[in-house]
């Protein structure tokens, strides 16, 4: 994935999205870097390929932007008719 992204979405000065993925080319890039693309893309690749201790799953959740949430566990609460 990366080495396509590589060949496919480096610019001079950042990353581009090709505007015409079915061009013979491929040189068909924007002139823009989205803002997801560090936010949330670099992130979502820190994840794929970092050692399975980095975040412990049991204790965080990503939501869609890859940011992570820890997991809340609330006491056990008891019936108060009890």
């Amino acid at each position: 994935i990366w080495r396509a992204i590589q060949k496919h979405c480096k610019a001079k000065y950042g990353y581009a999205f090709v505007e015409q993925v079915n061009s013979a080319d491929g040189s068909h890039q924007s002139d823009e870097t989205e803002s997801f693309w560090t936010a949330e893309v670099l992130k979502y690749f820190y994840l794929l390929f970092s050692p399975r201790w980095t975040f412990d799953l049991s204790e965080w959740v990503f939501n869609t932007e890859a940011h992570p949430l820890p997991i809340f566990r609330f006491p056990h609460v008891t019936d108060a008719r009890e």
